[in-house]
This record gives C-alpha cells, structure tokens and sequence, in this order.
C-alpha cells in the first residue's frame, strides 16, 4: 500500500465550506484503517469552534485583510492543517 487517504466535503449553508482530509503517506498506510467516517468525527469535534466563526460578527477574508498591514498575503487561499492520525486511530 502506498497511501491511505479519506476526504469528507462540506457546506454550511450558501456561504461555508470546505474538505478535511486524513492522509497516511508510504508504508505506514497499510497499518491504519478508516473511512472518511473519521474526516466527518473530526468535524462534529470541531462543532463549537465552527459555530462560533459563523456567527462570528468579525469581518473574515479580504474585507479583514484589508483593514490590517501586511496582511493581504494572508488572505490567499486557506492552508491545510495537519492533525497526526496516530493521534485519531490505533493501526491494528
């Protein structure tokens, strides 16, 4: 096996979305098992937080980027996050 990947896709209402993906690279994959079940379990996780930047009255993307120096660049398309997956499963 060279990989193992699971990718769950989202939308939130007409405004919010996005993909969270878990990915194993090389020959560690074979010892990990799951679906995008767990993408989908790391998002209910992150309910709260999510909840929150929505209804958030704080201005987000270019509008705040804008507003502070130096922060256009920042406003680019979002960077990935890495959660290690050791930390969400145990390999069998």
């Amino acid at each position: 096996m060279l990989n193992r990947t699971a990718t769950f896709v989202f939308f939130i209402g007409e405004r919010h979305f996005g993909a969270l993906t878990a990915y194993v690279p090389g020959p560690a994959a074979a010892d990990y098992r799951f679906t995008s079940a767990l993408p989908a379990q790391i998002l209910k996780s992150m309910a709260p937080l999510v909840a929150q930047a929505i209804t958030s009255p704080r201005r987000c993307g270019a509008k705040a980027a804008a507003a502070v120096p130096g922060a256009a660049a920042a406003a680019g398309a979002p960077r990935p996050i890495a959660v290690p997956v050791s930390s969400l499963v145990t390999t069998e």
